[in-house]
């Protein structure tokens, strides 16, 4: 036998060996491998599925919190609005979806939005696995806070003067029970011949409840439990003319409303005029049986944190001592101290100075801690619920008889005004709305073609205002007049201007 031969011979079971080596390697490939393979495939497209409806799930829920903040502090209409969301995405549908907001347990005004549901990956299908991955998705959305003051009128114009012999609309307004009954009277030379006159009990009565002091009273009032209804706001509550002298009287100094009637902050002023004063007014509201429209109006039930009246029916102006504040009464209100005021007896609103007042308030508060990261996103806003238009050193804006704009008045007002716009220009992130709100009334001067027509000329020269400022000021400084026949169309306006404005942070998820 040749040397190749046996070569050969030895050789052959050597390949028969590599053949066999060759397919268990086949076999373990596709027995291990290419499932090992085909399943990390599976688990990378699930993981992908998985993230990409996280992701999309999270934008759904910052866009629902975003327009939901809108609807507060109303709980219903808010849930509502998420609901209606979630109706019209697949997605949202396809899970279980949340609603929170509690701001009688919260400091602060967060509205909790969650998203879950069990995820079950394509490779449990694989290998018979009931396994399910919880995908969960949470938005927080914080609602951006405001600095608010809000500001009434109580100048004399607002109710019939004290010799009037006879009150306004005597064919269907009657007189608070106190008044009608001469509980409460007053006296006052009314013909000037020296010897005191009784005041006419309806004339006494308006100078607290005159129909057009308490449209703004009722305008003011629901402005301010709108506002306190949020925990991040900061509300001052405060009216003028002071009727001591000063352009205004702080009812509620300013601060957070994260407890709305806390003692501290609120003042019953006190002011003293031989007439109807401020204890007169709470105590004929207090103690009005026949007349609800005459005593203080409660918040909505839906509105967490507001005075909803005293317990045990304690007043909080005694009648023994004089009529005189209770210094045991534990349940004072902004409401009530809003409501008690009467008008100021020959007094009347200095605008210009009113503003800057108001304004100095605003830019010099101190920032609210509480706002954690928005406590630096605060919009500045100030109402004035105003019975007429500019006044100034005891001048109208518009001349009652001619019905032309006076040059002085307007010339000061503009000053003010802009004095107030270059504080915004030289403090960069300041943000400041001012909102003007007068309507006409049986108590003012000249006609009302005249006023609308001082109307229309004061709107001008707001927009006159903002325009001298550059397009960055503009943006953050402005200056609006609401006119109306009636105040409560005046508040329903400047809340849903305010409402529309406001933004919503998504904060965390």
């Amino acid at each position: 036998m040749s040397t190749e031969q046996i070569s050969r011979k030895h050789l052959r079971p050597r390949r028969r060996w590599h053949h066999s080596e060759r397919g268990s390697a086949l076999l373990f490939i596709a027995a291990i491998v290419l499932p090992f393979c085909f399943f990390l495939l599976s688990l990378t497209l699930d993981m992908a599925l998985y993230f990409q409806e996280q992701k999309q799930a999270q934008a759904l829920l910052d866009k629902a919190g975003i327009r939901v903040q809108r609807f507060l502090p109303y709980v219903d209409e808010a849930r509502t609005a998420f609901e209606s969301v979630v109706s019209e995405s697949t997605l949202l549908k396809s899970g279980a979806t949340s609603f929170d907001y509690r701001p009688e347990s919260s400091a602060s005004d967060v509205i909790t939005l969650t998203y879950t549901r069990p995820f079950v990956p394509s490779f449990a299908n694989l290998i018979g696995s009931d396994v399910q991955i919880p995908l969960s998705v949470r938005s927080l959305v914080r609602v951006s806070p405001f600095d608010l003051q809000i500001y009434l009128d109580t100048s004399s114009y607002l109710a019939p003067p004290l010799t009037a012999t006879s009150g306004w609309y005597p064919s269907h307004e009657q007189p608070a029970t106190l008044f009608q009954q001469g509980t409460l009277s007053y006296l006052h030379d009314l013909d000037g011949d020296g010897a005191p006159n009784s005041v006419d009990p309806l004339v006494a009565s308006q100078q607290c409840f005159s129909p057009a002091l308490l449209a703004l009273k009722e305008a003011a009032i629901e402005t301010y439990q709108y506002f306190a209804s949020f925990r991040d706001n900061a509300l001052g509550v405060g009216v003028f003319p002071a009727g001591t002298g000063a352009f205004t009287d702080v009812l509620r100094s300013y601060g957070s409303t994260s407890r709305p009637n806390e003692s501290s902050s609120l003042t019953f002023h006190s002011w003293d005029t031989p007439f109807v004063k401020n204890e007169h007014c709470a105590a004929a509201a207090e103690r009005e049986s026949r007349h609800r429209h005459l005593t203080v109006p409660l918040g909505p039930d839906a509105f967490i944190g507001l005075w909803r009246g005293s317990d045990g029916g304690e007043f909080l102006i005694d009648q023994p001592s004089g009529w005189q504040v209770n210094p045991s009464y534990g349940a004072l209100s902004v409401e009530q101290v809003i409501w008690s005021q009467s008008v100021r007896y020959h007094e009347r609103q200095d605008t210009p100075g009113v503003l800057q007042s108001i304004a100095f308030g605003l830019f010099s508060a101190p920032p609210i801690d509480t706002r954690g990261g928005l406590i630096n996103e605060a919009s500045k806003q100030a109402i004035l619920f105003a019975g007429d238009l500019p006044w100034s050193n005891g001048v109208r804006y518009v001349d009652p008889v001619s019905g032309a704009v006076n040059p002085g008045v307007e010339s000061a007002l503009q000053e003010a005004l802009e004095q107030m716009g270059q504080v915004v220009e030289s403090h960069e992130g300041i943000e400041f709305r001012l909102f003007y709100l007068a309507f006409h009334h049986e108590g003012l001067p000249g006609t009302l073609h005249d006023f609308r027509a001082g109307a229309d000329h004061l709107g001008r020269l707001l927009e006159r205002v903002e325009r001298s400022f550059s397009p960055e000021v503009q943006e953050r400084f402005t200056a609006q007049l609401f006119v109306a026949d009636d105040a409560q169309q005046l508040s329903e306006q400047v809340i849903s201007t305010l409402a529309l404005s406001r933004r919503g942070g998504v904060i965390s998820q």
